[in-house]
């Protein structure tokens, strides 16, 4: 019975241990394989193409593991550089800082010396202020009292004499406005015939001052106390009244104040008559004036009214 080919012997390993770990596995490997399968054999492998494979693998890793903690070491480098800048950095800050806070307590320092120099002086200088001030305060308050005084009698003499001039003057005043104003008074009421239904009254008034009468405004009324308003007598269309002119407003007719049956009980003085109104005017000095009148019919007269209230202001 021949023999097999001889295996080739195995490779050293340029690493050691590792040829031999590789060998022990392999030949564990085969061994097992023919004590489960015997009759078939793997084919032969060459080991020397399977460790070269390995160390091939294992040199890439070591070389990238060498190539990473190259780039590590760099960074570590940069890190290291920045680190180193930014402390060199905040040292000239921090110097600079300690030099500016020099200055400035040398600043402040010579600031407050220039202030306490200030404030002797205007020490000084107020007590010389308050030594003068004693000892001219009983002369000045003597001559201000004095002034003072005189003054006041001064102040008294002008409010009496002011007093005096306002008086007179109020006095020239009212009796201008007495002489020079305007005067509205009652001018008279006429009737066209003895008082009947059919009769017409008119009222007038008459300016009885010296200047005219301005802004007039007027309204006169003709009926018993209480009853409606039929018609008054309508505002004469007028802007001013001359000194002595009269002011007539529009006839008033009886059939439109009472009634047919009632007219024999007014004539009678059964139901009282009355005429009454206002009227408003302006005068040269600007002021505002009214005349109310306020007249009963004098029961059985032709045409004869009596005096209730005449009122001017």
């Amino acid at each position: 019975m021949q023999a097999g080919p001889k295996r080739p012997s195995p490779q050293l390993s340029p690493h050691p241990g590792v040829g031999a770990g590789v060998e022990g596995v392999e030949e564990r490997g085969v061994n097992l394989a023919e004590q489960q399968q015997p009759e078939q054999r793997p084919p032969y492998i060459d080991e020397g193409l399977v460790i070269n494979t390995r160390l091939n693998e294992i040199e890439r890793r070591q070389l990238e593991e060498k190539a990473e903690e190259k780039e590590y070491k760099r960074r570590q480098l940069r890190f290291n550089r920045l680190t180193l800048i930014f402390t060199a950095l905040l040292f000239l800050t921090s110097a600079v800082s300690d030099w500016l806070l020099l200055r400035q307590s040398i600043v402040s320092r010579d600031s407050a010396d220039a202030a306490k120099k200030s404030a002797d002086a205007a020490k000084s200088a107020a007590d010389t202020a308050s030594d003068t001030l004693r000892f001219n305060r009983n002369f000045i308050l003597g001559e201000m009292k004095k002034q003072s005084g005189a003054m006041q009698d001064a102040a008294e003499a002008a409010r009496d004499q002011a007093r005096i001039s306002d008086r007179s003057s109020r006095a020239a005043e009212d009796a201008l406005h007495l002489i020079e104003s305007a005067d509205m008074e009652f001018g008279g009421i006429l009737c066209s015939e003895a008082l009947s239904i059919n009769t017409e009254v008119t009222v007038t008034f008459r300016n009885a001052g010296r200047t005219s009468a301005t802004g007039i405004t007027s309204f006169f009324y003709l009926g018993p106390y209480g009853a409606v308003i039929r018609m008054p007598a309508a505002t004469p269309s007028v802007s001013s009244i001359g000194p002595g002119q009269q002011l007539n407003f529009t006839p008033i007719r009886m059939r439109d104040i009472v009634t047919e049956n009632n007219a024999p009980l007014v004539r009678a003085g059964f139901l009282p008559l009355h005429a009454w109104g206002w009227v408003k005017y302006g005068d040269r000095f600007r002021q505002r004036r009214i005349v109310v009148v306020d007249f009963v019919y004098s029961p059985r007269t032709v045409c004869q009214w009596d005096t209730i209230r005449e009122v001017s202001r």
